[in-house]
């Protein structure tokens, strides 16, 4: 059975395996410096294979967040960065993929236990 967890912090220091990479995962507070998450939620740091998320979101932005920055290192695990291109060409994907995925879970919540039963 999947279990909910009440603290804020659940994801941080936890460790992720995408593709040949271990992606750490760290959560910290809103109050970010210049150019650092200054209006974003979470973001991919593919050099250190670090994922930055904001703590104290509500339940759906977090799950979004972390979603859409699990995209883009999948993105950047199949080689599909399209290093070069405009940048929007791979938020635009992202975000369009982490918000689909993200209303079907939670329209859905059957589905999130049908997927943990059949993984784990």
């Amino acid at each position: 059975m999947v279990t909910k967890s009440n603290d804020v912090n659940f994801l941080h220091n936890k460790e992720v395996k995408i593709g040949y990479r271990i992606v750490k995962i760290k959560v910290s507070s809103a109050n970010f410096n210049k150019n650092h998450m200054c209006e974003e939620y979470g973001q991919y740091i593919e050099r250190t294979s670090t994922m930055d998320l904001q703590d104290s979101l509500n339940v759906r932005d977090e799950v979004n967040t972390f979603i859409h920055e699990l995209l883009h290192a999948i993105v950047t695990d199949i080689g599909e960065t399209r290093k070069g291109a405009a940048l929007d060409d791979e938020e635009r994907f992202v975000l369009t993929q982490a918000n689909a995925l993200t209303a079907m879970l939670f329209d859905n919540k059957w589905l999130v236990q049908y997927l943990y039963d059949r993984v784990m």
